[in-house]
């Protein structure tokens, strides 16, 4: 059984009191310990500190078969909960306590609970305190929340770089909504003599089918079919990330090198797909590498 560590202890306080506690103990110690929430089927309620290893658990007024509605209707407020220890996995945990003959008196997962509950994302496994020389032991695996609008937004500029890396068009494909549009606002024409009469970059919008087809055939034209974009920063509002990144590439057909510095605005849909990415480069650079004779 791995376990990551001791995460908090519980203290039982009277329902009516338990947000004065909380009140309390964040203002003396600066602790966050949030809003008490209800929890579902039980008439408890819990406010939860993880990070400061600290619950205060009030059982309901008429609870007198739980541990600690039984400690509280004997001995009062002040008593000690359960000691929660953190695991990495439910089912290996399971897997070792059954082994040993321990028994799980309790299951409790938040996820199937209300808004609140759900939001906490834990699995508990209580465990028989007479088999634990009369102490409360509770086993808990923590789950990740649920990224938000901004981080799923971001992870997917993320994904679009390392799907073109890999040159997996599969993937790429996934990310962009099919009224995806890129656009590279390009300037033109060249008005100088150096450049009159030369061929010229296109810039403008490009649809989904288009965008594909011409990262295809980047890649397919670098030597090895290694052309790498890095995303160095992001940042992120709304439906919308703005990223600072690089490239790389050898051309096959002229051996030039392809190192270009992009910012990227990347507007995502409601469901986490690419809608639109306006691209700015270094258009000097794209020229001398792609259309210079």
């Amino acid at each position: 059984m791995d376990v990551v560590g001791l995460n908090r202890v519980e203290l039982v306080v009277d329902q009516a009191r338990i947000h004065d506690a909380v009140q309390q103990f964040n203002e003396a110690f600066g602790l966050r310990l949030p809003d008490p929430i209800p929890i579902s089927g039980h008439g408890a309620l819990s406010a939860t500190d993880f990070e400061r290893g600290l619950e205060f658990i009030a059982p309901h007024p008429d609870d007198r078969t739980s541990s600690v509605g039984r400690r509280l209707a004997e001995l009062g407020e002040g008593q000690l909960g359960p000691l929660v220890f953190e695991i990495r996995d439910v089912e290996t945990a399971r897997s070792w306590l059954e082994g040993r003959g321990f028994r799980i008196r309790y299951e409790y997962d938040s996820r199937e609970g209300n808004a609140d509950e759900a939001e906490m994302a834990v699995h508990q496994l209580h465990l028989d305190p007479e088999q634990w020389f009369g102490f409360n032991v509770t086993l808990m695996r923590r789950f990740a929340p649920p990224p938000t609008p901004t981080e799923r937004n971001k992870q997917a500029v993320l994904d679009f770089a390392a799907a073109l890396s890999a040159a997996d068009f599969k993937a790429l494909d996934r990310l962009l909504a099919p009224d995806f549009v890129w656009e590279m606002p390009f300037v033109g024409p060249p008005q100088s003599a150096a450049l009159a009469g030369s061929p010229t970059l296109t810039g403008g919008e490009r649809d989904r089918v288009t965008t594909l087809g011409i990262l295809r055939a980047m890649v397919d034209g670098a030597v090895d079919r290694r052309f790498t974009l890095r995303v160095h920063s992001m940042t992120a509002e709304d439906d919308r990330v703005a990223a600072v990144s690089t490239s790389s590439a050898v051309v096959a057909a002229t051996g030039r090198t392809y190192a270009n510095r992009y910012h990227q605005l990347f507007s995502f849909d409601g469901e986490g797909l690419v809608r639109r990415m306006v691209e700015y480069q270094d258009s000097l650079h794209s020229y001398d590498v792609f259309v210079a004779r």
